[in-house]
């Protein structure tokens, strides 16, 4: 009778303290840890992120979204809120340089706003060869990008 006692303690006690870790999750940033070596030169190389699992992802969601229609050059929809000078600018390049995947490395939240980083693979790269994206998606009455830097 003892030893069943204390086994539903035990399970409650451990069951409490699964349910403070996911609620504690739920309330944490979207980045819990993250190590670059000093001496890297690349903003992702030697780059370690750990996200939260429980993080918001509809600026993710967002930035991924961009990043498809330039994969499919929809390159009038993906920038119709930039302006024309950066417009035309980006458009000329994601035609010489086509994108093919992309994976997110980093992510700063900074109120309404998120800068996502993302590895990217273009056509003229070769298998191990990537490049560096940053998508900035802002909190309007949707998440929308509204800005964008490539290094091609």
């Amino acid at each position: 009778m003892l030893k069943h006692t204390i086994r539903k303690i035990s399970g409650l006690c451990v069951a409490l303290l699964l349910i403070a870790g996911v609620i504690y999750l739920h309330y944490s940033p979207s980045v819990l840890l993250k190590y670059q070596d000093p001496s890297a030169v690349d903003p992702s190389d030697c780059l370690w992120v750990l996200f939260n699992p429980f993080r918001d992802r509809q600026p993710e969601l967002s930035a991924d979204a961009f990043l498809k229609q330039l994969k499919k050059e929809k390159f009038d929809e993906a920038f119709a809120r930039f302006p024309e000078h950066t417009k035309a600018s980006f458009c000329s390049k994601e035609r010489e340089f086509k994108l093919i995947n992309w994976t997110l490395v980093d992510r700063k939240d900074e109120g309404v706003k998120t800068v996502l980083h993302f590895e990217v693979y273009r056509s003229d790269q070769g298998p191990n060869a990537w490049g560096n994206v940053w998508v900035t998606v802002e909190k309007q009455d949707v998440w929308r990008v509204t800005s964008f830097e490539s290094w091609y």
